[in-house]
């Protein structure tokens, strides 16, 4: 016989919610074990490969270290080369970072709640995905960048991403460091012989996608704010008077062949007008409204801009060359190279430059910089203000032709 149950009334107590993460893995793998093995076949020069062999969900995968040792030199107990062994430091460091990279693997699907096999654990190590190889990241996110930025701007990201796979093909996230990352700038500066502007650009897209990376929550070791980056005022190149003219005259010349004029068409009616490149390529007849006026979307900064033309600039307009080809950005640089040697102008031009000799000869002879301002398109006078910094050193320099009145003439000087 049971006892009669006792109502009685308990006091109300607050219970605090419990809260579970929301990203708590589902797809749990099983345990992953590993070990270093020697295989039993010996090759001609008496030596055997060594093996990684993983265990994970009953089954079993051997991969090959490529690396051979005698079976005398392979210590059974420890798995590891015997230290008794010539370049066993070296041979047990590789060994011991695969192994890190196996355990890498496994701590990232785990914590991405991803299903890992053997299989894709072998890929990943002979081929590893962008979310372990900084470098895939880099080239995924640049096909996802293209979709929303100028086309400059995509050409300029995947040439850099170049030249950091000249320093290494893959660089794993967790390998990034500072001294990685100084050994990298070293490189470019040293082995490549890159000026200060690449190195500031190269540092600017590491910083971008590890800040990236990291806010994706790809496990980064070092903070994308600790990597050195360092803008140096660069010099502006311009062209003077003198030398556009020598120009405009190899425009007008009856040897020039068709693709230099063409070039040369687009350039000096940068030093018109100031267009940047990537304006003047989009530019066609739908753009010149009633002859004397250009207006168009700025590629760089969305703006929609009028600029009045002038004489010259309408001269340019009406010889028809300005629309009738378009060239990529590298062809146009170097083929003005090439014109400045015939022209015996001593200067590295490139296409940007017509658009620094606009804004300096504009100045000098006597524009107004907020003008200026509105005719580069520049959001802040800052920006503008550089121009004038060259004109004044420019001024300044001629306050030494007053020397030429003490210095001694010549005997031709004297007779005239």
């Amino acid at each position: 016989m049971g006892f009669p149950l006792k109502k009685t009334m308990s006091k109300k107590t607050d219970i605090p919610p419990i809260h579970f993460p929301k990203n708590i893995p589902t797809k749990a793998n099983g345990k992953l074990t590993y070990k270093v093995i020697i295989h039993d076949y010996v090759k001609n020069d008496e030596t055997s490969a060594l093996y990684l062999q993983l265990f994970l969900n009953g089954e079993r995968k051997r991969i090959n270290l490529d690396l051979y040792i005698p079976k005398s030199a392979f210590d059974s107990v420890n798995r590891r080369v015997k230290k008794s062994f010539k370049g066993s430091k070296d041979l047990n460091l590789i060994i011991e970072k695969t192994i890190s990279d196996v355990v890498q693997i496994e701590i990232l699907y785990r914590l991405s709640d991803t299903n890992l096999t053997l299989d894709i654990l072998q890929n990943e190590l002979q081929n590893p995905s962008s979310r372990l190889d900084f470098i895939k990241y880099w080239e995924e996110q640049i096909e996802i960048d293209s979709k929303h930025l100028a086309a400059s701007t995509t050409r300029l990201s995947k040439g850099i991403l170049a030249k950091v796979k000249g320093f290494k093909n893959i660089i794993l996230f967790k390998d990034l460091s500072i001294n990685l990352i100084n050994e990298l700038l070293y490189f470019m500066k040293s082995k490549r012989g890159n000026c200060q502007n690449t190195i500031f650009n190269i540092t600017k897209y590491l910083r971008k996608y590890i800040k990236r990376a990291q806010m994706e929550g790809i496990s980064v070791p070092i903070k994308f704010c600790d990597i050195p980056h360092k803008k140096v005022k660069a010099e502006i190149g311009y062209l003077n008077d003198d030398e556009i003219i020598n120009l405009w005259n190899f425009y007008n010349s009856e040897y020039i062949t068709e693709i230099y004029r063409i070039i040369l068409a687009k350039f000096l009616f940068s030093c018109l007008t100031g267009l940047r490149i990537s304006d003047i390529q989009s530019l066609s007849d739908l753009n010149i409204i009633e002859g004397f006026l250009v207006k168009f979307t700025a590629k760089k900064t969305k703006k929609i801009h009028k600029i009045k033309l002038s004489e010259t600039a309408k001269i340019i307009l009406d010889h028809g060359f300005l629309f009738k080809a378009h060239y990529p950005d590298q062809t146009i640089n170097r083929k003005l190279k090439e014109i400045a040697i015939m022209c015996k102008i001593p200067k590295q031009i490139h296409f940007h430059m017509a658009r620094h000799s606009f804004a300096t000869n504009f100045l000098k002879q006597n524009g107004r910089v907020e003008v200026l301002q509105h005719l580069m398109g520049h959001s802040s006078i800052r920006e503008t203000m550089g121009y004038v910094h060259i004109v004044e050193e420019d001024l300044n320099e001629e306050i030494f032709l007053l020397d030429n009145i003490f210095k001694p003439k010549t005997k031709e000087e004297t007779d005239n």
